[in-house]
């Protein structure tokens, strides 16, 4: 009885070293841990209070780094080489209090196995309110990245803008409540600073608005001004509807307009355009929120008339981003008329 007995507690106390051993490390926010990556993610666990930002870095110089915030096994925001020398920099916020579970690992592109160096900082963000302007200051040296959060609430429409203070070229997008990335760009805004036109937020929550350098290799240096603006949807019909892309000073321009679909019917976007001789002319369209992996698209060059027909294959609200075509020059003012027919489905 004793031999069964003592067998019994040896193997509890195995059972509680291997669980031991397998238990999750808490990171302490600010301090770099070092790990060895070896084919399986390294699991860690971060605390983190709702509408607080956490902020990722993972180096190495073995292995193409990877991180990802989990949920119940599954993927919710990840990245592998937003950060300097394509290391990883992941930006997530917490949409309720924590724990969040962070996977440590190499991409498909990387090597079997590796050191790394990881680091996450839980901060409180910078809060941006519609149609209040703020400054998001840089540090000094440079800063990757610029953030900043905003809470609403879905069906809201908002521009969103941002203009470095100096001479930085910048680029801004919006992430949304489900840590995918919604909308980006780089220069549809006065002066090529970018512009988000007419975005319409799905969802109640909090919203990450993320500036970050142009050119991947570049620091900002300089502050940057954020402006987000409250808006209304834009919609196409039969009747054709007056539009000036850019202002002849430097602004590119750019319109959206929002459009309810149904699977299997035909829609027809008409655009007639300036016909400016000694200049070069044109339009550049592309439907967003399809659900395709690809942006639908269409370009064309000294074009008078365009009509684009597309049939969506599931029913909701897509977006119509309409720009001026790639090589028409930022002081050029174009006319255009936008209208939209329905052709059923024979």
């Amino acid at each position: 009885m004793k031999r069964y007995v003592s067998i019994f507690s040896i193997l509890i106390l195995l059972f509680i070293a291997v669980m031991t051993g397998a238990a999750q490390e808490t990171l302490t926010p600010g301090e770099t841990v070092e790990g060895e990556y070896d084919g399986d993610p390294v699991v860690y666990t971060v605390d983190a209070e709702q509408g607080q930002l956490l902020i990722v870095s993972m180096e190495s110089e073995e292995i193409d780094a990877y991180v990802a915030f989990t949920e119940d096994g599954e993927e919710i925001a990840a990245d592998d080489d937003s950060g300097i020398d394509y290391n990883a920099l992941l930006a997530f916020v917490a949409q309720e209090d924590g724990p969040y579970t962070l996977e440590a690992g190499a991409s498909y592109f990387g090597d079997d196995a590796g050191a790394f160096a990881l680091r996450v900082n839980v901060v409180d963000p910078v809060a941006v309110s519609i149609d209040e302007p703020i400054v998001l200051e840089a540090e000094e040296g440079g800063s990757g990245q610029l953030y900043a959060t905003l809470e609403a609430t879905a069906g809201t429409v908002v521009n969103i803008s941002a203009k470095s203070t100096g001479e930085d070229d910048v680029d801004i997008s919006l992430v949304g409540v489900d840590a995918e990335e919604i909308d980006e760009d780089s220069n549809d805004g006065p002066g090529d600073s970018p512009l988000l036109r007419r975005v319409v937020l799905p969802e109640d929550g909090i919203y990450l608005i993320k500036v970050t350098p142009s050119y991947s290799d570049d620091m900002l240096s300089e502050s940057v001004e954020l402006l987000v603006e409250a808006t209304e949807q834009l919609y196409l019909s039969e009747t054709p509807q007056d539009l000036i892309l850019g202002d002849g000073e430097g602004q590119t321009g750019t319109e959206v307009y929002t459009v309810d679909v149904e699977a299997g019917k035909t829609y027809r976007f008409i655009f007639t355009i300036q016909y400016l001789p000694d200049e070069e002319g044109g339009i550049q369209l592309e439907l967003l929120d399809t659900a395709r992996f690809f942006d639908p698209e269409l370009e064309a060059q000294h074009a008078t008339r365009v009509a684009w027909d597309f049939i969506p294959n599931a029913s909701g609200t897509v977006r119509l981003d309409v720009h001026p075509s790639f090589f028409t020059t930022d002081l050029q003012r174009i006319e255009y008329t936008a209208a939209m027919e329905v052709i059923d489905a024979e």
